[in-house]
């Protein structure tokens, strides 16, 4: 059996884990609050420097850098890769302590603990283990811990830039240890609805921009979704849109002459931006044909993520599998709405899957914790699937 003497330290594991969740890393795009990912990277860079793993800084963004563990394997020229992403999301509205943690009936609390310092302590603590082997592993391992996956992926495209000699890759995100072969992507862009400017006591003389943009999202909101219903995932089921935020007029008594929403359209394997905004295009060129004083106009998207689709049966897919099946005893392949890392890997032609600890339920949420028991299982199947020689397809 892969993996039989691979032995994970739990309590050492705990400590690793409880220490990255006290270090602020929340994204500096969210705030003031944000420190960023430079103290959490250099934590990440002496843990690798300690246990005598080679190392790589990339400078991705000022203050802001990559950090590659490398651990030689029988075949030294293919790597397996995992990463886990160093930011977490704001600490505005917790009802906990964002950077204490606490240990609970067998949680433990606190910014990131679920998503996704969990995941990187378990990889951490796999690749350790590996490391301690009397045999090398198959194949190199390269463990990467990204930044900016919160914002804009710009850790995972840099690394991805660099077209990495990888077999296959394992993202960590919290999963419930299921293994993801499919998520969804998303497309992000404004729409505009334009009027004229008058004096509140006399309507009539303005074009309400306001009211233009209520009468377009009823109709976006009548129109796309039998649409989208039309054209279901079997793992996904069908692409969603989201009005995110609405924004208009210059004072009360002023008839406005201008509105602005901000759309979140979740992508399906396959779709393409152009295509997607071609739809919204038609319908705001029926409605101005419907209206002589309808005037709209469309953004460039500020945010384009393709989707994930890696077959169940890859070999990375079916090592994860045979690793979950051993540790677990059970295993569940299936596809999440929401995107990560593994997309940018895919697009760059390296099977990808996502893995890891934690519901994504507690992913984001202002009382954020973990499961100890799955923390020390991730660590347990991640350290099987680095010494599976399957993952090439080869084995």
């Amino acid at each position: 059996m892969v993996g039989r003497n691979i032995e994970i330290d739990r309590a050492e594991l705990l400590d690793l884990l409880a220490k990255l969740i006290s270090i602020n890393s929340v994204n500096p795009v969210f705030g003031p609050e944000g420190a960023g990912e430079g103290e959490i990277g250099l934590f990440v860079a002496e843990y690798f420097k300690k246990n005598k793993i080679p190392l790589e800084r990339q400078e991705v963004l000022p203050g802001r850098f990559n950090v590659i563990g490398k651990w030689k394997g029988k075949i030294q020229e293919r790597c397996l890769v995992f990463d886990a992403h160093l930011d977490t999301v704001s600490i505005q509205g917790m009802e906990i302590a964002p950077f204490k943690p606490e240990i609970r009936n067998n949680r433990i609390y606190g910014r990131g603990s679920c998503d996704v310092k969990s995941g990187l302590a378990a990889m951490l603590m796999a690749l350790r283990a590996i490391s301690r082997m009397d045999a090398p592993p198959p194949y190199s391992i390269w463990l990467l811990a990204s930044i900016d996956e919160e914002h804009s992926f710009q850790g995972i495209r840099h690394f991805a830039a660099q077209a990495p000699p990888a077999l296959s890759a394992v993202i960590a995100e919290p999963t419930s240890l299921d293994i993801i072969v499919s998520h969804k992507g998303i497309l992000r862009w404004a729409i505009r609805t334009l009027g004229r400017q008058a004096h509140s006591s006399k309507p009539r003389l303005g074009i309400n921009a306001i009211s233009k943009m209520a009468h377009l999202i009823r109709v976006l909101e009548e129109r796309l979704p039998p649409l989208y219903s039309a054209r279901r995932h079997p793992l996904l089921g069908p692409a969603t849109f989201t009005v995110g935020m609405i924004s208009g007029g210059i004072q009360v008594n002023l008839v406005p002459d201008r509105c602005e929403i901000q759309i979140d359209r979740r992508t399906l394997p396959g779709e393409t931006a152009e295509k997607i905004l071609a739809e919204f295009e038609t319908i705001l060129k029926d409605l101005a044909a419907e209206d002589s004083d309808f005037r709209s106009e469309m953004g460039a998207p500020v945010l384009e993520d393709s989707a994930l689709e890696t077959s169940a049966d890859s070999s990375i897919a079916c090592c994860a599998r045979k690793a979950c099946q051993e540790v677990l005893g059970l295993c569940e392949v299936v596809g999440v709405p929401y995107g990560t890392n593994a997309s940018k890997l895919s697009g760059i032609g390296i099977p990808s899957i996502v893995l890891g600890p934690g519901n994504i339920d507690q992913a984001h949420a202002s009382v954020e914790f973990v499961e100890l028991d799955q923390v020390g299982k991730a660590a347990e199947i991640y350290a099987r699937i680095m010494m599976n020689p399957a993952v090439s397809g080869w084995g």
